[in-house]
């Protein structure tokens, strides 16, 4: 009939995803725009809606019927999509879907207690040449990473490089370039002491997952976030 998609998303709250649900969405690589009031859906698992979208894909026009349940730890979404002649079949298996889910209570752990501190990354390398016709470069990029107890939450990052080309025939030349970034907002973690998501909401209202996973036995970083390695470090100061 068409596709059906389900998926969690950690942290959210029903009456955002509505608020964001107005605006339409993208879905597959095709945008969605809304075709009638977002309503109430009653079923077993608690408070929930319903919508319906459309768009023009490459193989036609498609329609969207998608449902939001409010789940203890984020929002769930089943969403069927299907071009106008099987829409009808698709969303009452949607519908149908919706109303069987049941919810079970959300194994948190003491993922915030675990991942919450002051982290710092940094790495380094080098390439040297010599001679009259050679090239050395320097590179190295900094993380600092709070994670308060009390939810705020702040990232920084620095990167460097710089490069010196030695040539007889050109002479030499000399390069450097510097990038800085950094965000501040709100954070929680759901998961357990081993592996589990941050859920950070910026300052601008976005929002991100960062995964986090325990190291190895004889690693020589104490935490992995979003793939990063990190010490503990109460040198870099915050969370004041």
């Amino acid at each position: 009939l068409g596709l059906l998609r389900i998926n969690h998303e950690l942290g959210s709250k029903l009456e955002d995803v509505r608020a964001r649900g107005e605006g339409g969405f993208a879905l597959e690589g095709v945008q969605f725009t809304l075709t009638s009031a977002i309503t109430p859906l009653k079923v077993k698992a608690g408070p929930a809606f319903e919508a319906d979208y459309q768009g023009q894909s490459m193989q036609g026009p498609m329609r969207v019927h998608t449902v939001a349940l409010q789940a203890p730890a984020g929002v769930l979404f089943v969403t069927g999509m299907a071009p106008g002649a099987s829409f009808g079949k698709l969303a009452q298996h949607t519908q149908a879907m919706a109303a069987s889910v049941a919810f079970s209570k959300p194994r948190i752990g003491n993922a915030m207690r675990v991942v919450a501190g002051r982290w710092w990354h940094w790495h380094g390398s080098s390439s040297v040449g010599y001679g009259n016709n050679s090239s050395s470069t320097y590179l190295s990029s900094e993380k600092k990473l709070w994670l308060c107890p009390d939810g705020r939450f702040s990232r920084q990052g620095q990167f460097s490089v710089d490069s010196t080309v030695k040539s007889e025939t050109f002479g030499n030349s000399y390069a450097n370039a510097n990038n800085n970034s950094n965000a501040d907002g709100r954070w929680t973690a759901v998961g357990t002491p081993q592996a589990g998501k941050i859920i950070v909401t910026f300052q601008d209202g976005s929002r991100q997952e960062l995964p986090y996973q325990a190291p190895a036995p004889g690693d020589k970083f104490e935490l992995y976030v979003d793939g990063v390695g990190y010490l503990r470090s109460n040198d870099i100061g915050g969370c004041n």
